[in-house]
């Protein structure tokens, strides 16, 4: 019997590949020597100079800790650490002092040399002797934790905190002083049992969604120990499931309920109630609700931003984030022949139901000019494509920037671009196709002796993939064609184009994904190479 592979083999499987990326013909090796062209000029060699322990000349003045006044023959110089260049030869009494700690004085002979001096300023310290009840609680002065008994502490003023659970919370404040001894006598008081903050992480939810992005998180406090019980209830107020709670040991409460009636069956799209009912040791009962949206026309899944915009690699989708959810992503691929990384950290933003807000940088790591590509993109649905079945439309800008580099492996060359994303939607299978111009005062150029000059260039990007959604696992393939510069060659096709292969991994329980890519330039069947890699993001 012949076993599935499992999603987490994903993304090994991608970095092994990458290993193997390999190319054909010269397409690689001019672009080497384009970016190599567009690197700053080699200038003629500096003696290395290091920063030595001692100045080159004068006085300096550390210490530990930092940013302590400095006075040389009572004339105030400064804060440590400070250098005095300008220094005639002769005895100074030098002071140096900070808040909190004992003063240093000192007389040196300063000869004219360079010289280094360094203190080391103690703590001005005091006593605190706390007692508490019950010696179980967490007690504190400021940040610090305090052990039991007695505790040094710097001198000056501390607010002093207690916690227990079941207890109401200790504050009170006091002054350190010099040498002394303060006590603070703590009893802490029995909480009244209460549930606090009930609320859902997201209010609406689909059960199509991976990971905890399909689930209703619903989180709370107690004050005290007790037990509870969730129970869902529909539109109709019939009970759905019920949820059993642990026993309350700590204040901070979180629950899942997977969206699931008391049969293991996916509840249907409606409103839902979650009616929390408490009691605590104390006899005390309390119940509070929320109510939760289930909505399977929210889609909320990993998307590539390798080309600027979310969707597959070289394609964008017509979605957009729901307002609030966030996506940030890291991606990394690799020629390992050829020891070149291209790399992208990116992040989208649902800024409302129709809006998102994307951005990213990236750049080309073994590259001798080390390119740098930063890009910011605004998105608007215009049609939404529906979670299983429909046609999408949206309309996007974006404006980009591409530094020390004229190839264009991110399809994302420097310049103002107009783009519309569409999709059609057929069960987990989608197909994405794109149309983009852009405007740009640079032209596209794998050639290392075309120059850089800046001019008006405009071109067209047609943009094609099948993407793959299963839940928790998602693949897809897509496509990139650039026409020629409109301007200087008319219509024509701009070589290389380039594709990709990705997949995608909702780690079950997490808000993260793993991805796995294979992508290439093309210019012909023998002028290509490859690259391929892996990376990391989050949900949420």
């Amino acid at each position: 019997m012949k076993r599935a592979l499992h999603p987490a083999w994903l993304l090994p499987a991608a970095i092994l590949l990458a290993s193997c990326a390999t190319s054909s013909g010269s397409l690689l090796q001019r672009v080497k020597e384009t970016e190599a062209a567009e690197a700053p000029q080699e200038r003629k060699p500096q003696p290395i100079v290091e920063t030595p322990s001692t100045p080159k000349k004068g006085l300096k003045i550390v210490s530990t800790p930092t940013d302590a006044e400095v006075y040389l023959n009572g004339i105030y110089k400064g804060h440590t650490p400070l250098a005095i260049e300008e220094l005639d030869k002769g005895t100074y009494k030098i002071l140096v002092q900070k808040p909190g700690f004992h003063p240093f004085n000192a007389w040196i002979e300063y000869l004219g040399d360079p010289m280094v001096f360094v203190t080391a300023l103690q703590e001005i310290t005091g006593f605190l002797l706390v007692r508490v009840d019950p010696p179980s609680a967490a007690v504190h002065a400021g940040d610090q934790r305090l052990s039991a008994g007695i505790s040094e502490l710097r001198i000056g003023s501390y607010e002093i905190t207690a916690r227990e659970f079941g207890y109401e919370e200790f504050r009170t404040r006091v002054e350190i002083l010099e040498g002394t001894r303060t006590e603070v006598s703590v009893d802490l008081v029995p909480s009244r049992f209460a549930v606090k903050d009930l609320a859902l992480k997201r209010a609406r939810v689909n059960p199509d969604n991976p990971g905890l992005l399909g689930v209703a998180e619903i989180a709370f406090r107690v004050t005290a120990a007790g037990t509870g019980e969730l129970a869902v209830r529909d539109a109709s107020s019939a009970t759905v499931c019920r949820i059993p709670l642990d026993p309350f040991s700590t204040w901070d409460q979180e629950v899942i309920w997977n969206l699931t009636d008391s049969e293991g069956r996916r509840v249907a799209d409606g409103s839902y109630v979650i009616s929390l009912s408490a009691a605590g040791q104390d006899g005390e009962s309390v119940s509070s609700s929320v109510t939760v949206s289930v909505d399977r026309s929210l889609v909320i899944a990993p998307r590539s931003l390798w080309s600027g915009s979310s969707g597959l690699l070289y394609a964008p989708s017509a979605d957009c984030l729901p307002d609030g959810v966030f996506q940030g992503s890291l991606l990394l691929s690799a020629n390992i022949a050829e020891i070149r990384v291209p790399s992208q950290l990116a992040f989208r933003l649902g800024v409302s139901e129709d809006w998102e807000l994307g951005a990213g940088i990236g750049l080309i790591l073994g590259s001798s000019s080390l390119p740098v590509l930063a890009s910011l993109a605004l998105r608007h649905t215009l049609v939404s494509p529906g979670s299983r079945f429909g046609f999408g439309a949206a309309v996007e800008t974006r404006l980009s920037w591409q530094f020390l580099a004229t190839t264009d492996l991110f399809t994302d060359f420097s310049g103002l671009a107009l783009e519309v994303p569409m999709q059609f939607t057929a069960g987990p299978c989608t197909l994405l196709a794109a149309a983009q111009v852009v405007v740009s005062p640079w032209k596209i150029s794998y050639d290392s002796s075309t120059t850089t000059d800046i001019g008006f260039h405009s071109w067209m990007y047609l943009r094609g993939g099948i993407l793959l959604d299963l839940g928790s696992v998602s693949a897809g393939v897509s496509l990139a064609v650039r026409s020629a510069d409109f301007v200087s060659e008319g219509l024509a096709v701009g070589l290389p184009f380039q594709a990709g292969a990705e997949a995608h991994w909702v780690v079950p329980g997490t808000h993260m994904f793993l991805s796995g890519v294979l992508m290439a330039e093309i210019e012909s069947a023998s002028s290509w190479y490859g690259l391929g890699g892996g990376g990391l993001g989050l949900l949420y």
